[in-house]
């Protein structure tokens, strides 16, 4: 009797036990296959942030009436849609996610209206497009912990920052290419001019932070400040020896030195989960 009761027992415990494991091992496998769902779309993410931000600085460049490279648009815009679709296929949670509702139906609606419209609508219309965007990657990374676990809290605020230095130098890009391509009154010159240093001033805060000097490499370090000396030498004082679309290509440079990093931070997050 005591020993079929203690076999009971320890049959019973064993299961328990090999339940709770198997829970465990469920629970973590489901943790893995979400974290990497999440990488695979902070990248296509960033694959489409590129295109939305290169297709601002052409269309700034055919609004200030530089031929070179406009060709480009409307290649540029099916690689655009095309990106949508694959990264709306990544998921079912992105695919009904209502913000990202919105950022096709503002694409959709932009694509469209693009060409007519003035510098400084066509710049706020693609700008507000893209911080929807840079919005809804920080949504995903929320929606599947990427952010939770304290092991990956300092490449969470790299990529980050990563991705706003990246924008705020794409910023830069379309309006420079404004600047340099000498269409603009006395008045849109002072304007662009002070909203360009103004985006230098926050350039450099970011490079400054401890995230940054933690983590950016010194490649990514020297490009950015750089660019940031070309800004102050020779934009802000109109002597500037590029033309608008060498202007462009240099800037372009940059942003994907800058985005390459970026790739890195997604290598690393994907390396330690697996």
């Amino acid at each position: 009797m005591n020993a079929s009761y203690t076999f009971v027992v320890w049959l019973s415990s064993s299961i328990f036990i090999l339940s709770l494991l198997a829970l465990a091992l469920m629970h973590r496998e489901r943790y893995r296959v979400n974290f990497l769902t999440a990488v695979q779309l902070l990248q296509a993410g960033r694959i489409l942030l590129v295109h939305l931000q290169r297709h601002r600085g052409l269309s700034a460049a055919k609004i200030a009436g530089c031929e070179q490279r406009v060709s480009e648009l409307p290649e540029l815009r099916c690689c655009i849609v095309e990106d949508m679709a694959k990264m709306a296929a990544l998921n079912e949670w992105l695919s009904e996610n209502e913000n990202w509702h919105g950022i096709t139906r503002h694409w959709a609606a932009l694509s469209v209206t693009c060409e007519a419209l003035s510098v400084d609508a066509s710049f706020d219309q693609h700008s507000r497009l893209i911080a929807s965007l840079i919005e809804l990657l920080n949504e995903i990374a929320a929606y599947f912990k990427v952010d939770d676990h304290p092991r990956y809290s300092d490449t969470r605020i790299m990529w980050k920052e990563l991705l706003h230095t990246g924008e705020i130098i794409g910023q830069c890009r379309a309006l420079g290419v404004h600047v340099l391509a000498g269409n603009l009154t006395l008045t849109e010159l002072i304007k662009y001019r002070k909203n360009i240093e103004n985006i230098v001033t926050t350039i450099t805060v970011y490079l400054e932070s401890p995230a940054c000097q933690r983590h950016l490499s010194g490649q990514c370090k020297v490009c950015v400040e750089q660019f940031l000396t070309f800004l102050r030498e020779q934009l802000f004082e109109g002597d500037c020896d590029l033309s608008a679309i060498e202007y462009f290509n240099f800037a372009s440079d940059v942003i994907e030195i800058v985005y390459e990093q970026y790739d890195i931070e997604m290598l690393r997050l994907h390396r330690r989960i697996e």
